[in-house]
């Protein structure tokens, strides 16, 4: 097709679409990301829905039907795919009741108790949660507690936005899935990283050494979650460990085979990269999980 053949409509509309994609590409940098995290979401998503509203295509061919001319068009299918795949987590949109659970001033424990047919193999999963379903969204472990119906979630430093709530989707599989797979695991959690370990913690399924460090471990995330012969530090008593160190020498001590992270994305990024160099097997969630 020549130039002369592009109507000036069609051109517009590629145009656009090239600008929205690039304003995307440039907001989703790590950089950007993580510094402007609500706006990154915000654009990837307002952003997105608008180029699926203009993929779309001039009629070429004015004497036959519109509807022949969808039925084989690909952009029109493809279309039908795309807002049909954006569709399906909103239709499971809802809105919860949620009883919390004071652990201290800098820990919540949410307690959603509607029937999802939640076991320990359900509970390794990943839960989003937001009181604007629009604007934002944040990513939570689900941790099961045997004898309580439902699930729980930890909440470090919570907000309003924990008052009123709603979860889309369904529960999904994070890294921590992996924990079978393994014989003997160390697992180094900072904070509220603890959330994603617990299942496993109180599952006791796999033989799991645990390194947890943050300021008042326990006076903040009570003892419910910190196994016996875990290793918990304190930092606002003993200051900062080197955690590299730490984590090399539990992988030893415990003969571990692996080693998974749950942690900040700066201090993850620095014990898989000094693990690894260890020739030690460590993994941990992908950046914004």
């Amino acid at each position: 097709m020549s130039s002369r053949e592009i109507s000036p409509a069609t051109l517009s509309i590629a145009y656009s679409l090239l600008l929205l994609i690039l304003t995307i590409i440039g907001f989703a940098h790590p950089a950007l990301r993580s510094r402007f995290h609500n706006t990154f979401e915000a654009i990837h998503r307002f952003l997105g829905w608008t180029a699926i509203i203009l993929f779309t295509n001039d009629h070429p061919a004015p004497k036959i039907p519109l509807s022949k001319c969808l039925q084989k068009s690909t952009e029109f299918w493809l279309v039908v795919v795309l807002t049909a795949s954006i569709a399906l987590p909103w239709l499971r949109l809802r809105r919860c009741s949620v009883q919390a659970e004071v652990l201290s001033k800098h820990a919540l424990l949410l307690l959603f108790d509607y029937g999802m047919g939640m076991n320990f193999n359900a509970c390794l999963r990943f839960i989003r949660i937001s009181d604007q379903p629009l604007f934002e969204w944040h990513a939570f472990a689900t941790i099961y507690i045997p004898g309580i119906k439902g699930y729980t979630a930890v909440v470090s430093n919570a907000g309003d936005w924990t008052q009123k709530i709603c979860v889309r989707g369904i529960p999904t599989l994070g890294v921590l899935r992996i924990v079978p797979m393994f014989r003997r695991l160390v697992i180094v959690a900072t904070g509220s990283g603890i959330g994603p370990v617990a299942p496993h913690l109180l599952a006791r399924q796999t033989p799991i050494k645990l390194v947890w460090t943050s300021p008042s471990v326990r006076e903040t995330f009570g003892d419910q979650f910190a196994a016996p012969d875990a290793l918990v530090h304190n930092t606002r008593m003993h200051g900062k460990p080197d955690m590299i160190q730490l984590a090399h020498h539990s992988y030893q001590e415990y003969v571990a085979e692996a080693v998974i992270v749950t942690s900040s994305p700066k201090l993850t990024s620095k014990l898989i990269y000094g693990l690894s160099s260890r020739e030690i097997p460590a993994f941990a969630p992908i950046f914004d999980s």
